[in-house]
């Protein structure tokens, strides 16, 4: 038993960096693109992929849900990091004057360098979250946050500022 414990060990290491390895080839076919380093791990869902693009050292985190409605696109940085759960969208209703009246609304979505994204975050349709920035874990940004900014909250208002 020992002896297959110490070989099944090694087995299990190569089986996840094939599986790691073939994640990356298919979303590098499926994206806009995704830079060096750039990791998208098991049950994430990112509809209209060719409109997204990931930067250089990119972390997606399981279950993050990235939408891009047609005609707007997702924009991450370098070194951004999106925890469990987040949700980046690019669109939705736009509500009239009365409740019956929608038509759906679309609009791009930015996230600057370094900016880290907390677990169960919600980020709306135009919304560009600054270079550095925090989003704290369960918050809804609604309007654009500025660098080196924590912001938290529904919706999303100035914590503190970073620096």
């Amino acid at each position: 038993m020992r002896f297959i414990h110490l070989v099944s060990v090694p087995c299990i290491r190569v089986a996840k960096a094939v599986v790691r390895r073939i994640r990356r080839v298919r979303y590098k076919l499926l994206l806009g693109s995704l830079g060096r380093g750039s990791y998208v791990c098991a049950h994430v869902m990112i509809e209209d992929g060719h409109n997204v693009f990931l930067g250089d050292n990119v972390i997606v985190n399981e279950f993050v849900i990235i939408q891009s409605c047609q005609g707007a696109s997702v924009r991450i940085g370098n070194g951004v990091h999106l925890s469990y759960g987040a949700y980046v969208l690019t669109g939705g209703l736009a509500l009239g004057r009365t409740l019956n009246v929608a038509r759906h609304k679309r609009s791009s979505v930015i996230i600057e360098d370094e900016a880290w994204i907390g677990a169960h975050a919600v980020i709306l349709p135009g919304v560009r979250i600054g270079r550095k920035s925090v989003v704290a874990a369960g918050a809804v940004v609604t309007k654009d946050v500025d660098p080196e900014t924590v912001v938290a909250g529904i919706p999303a208002t100035v914590f503190r500022r970073l620096g």
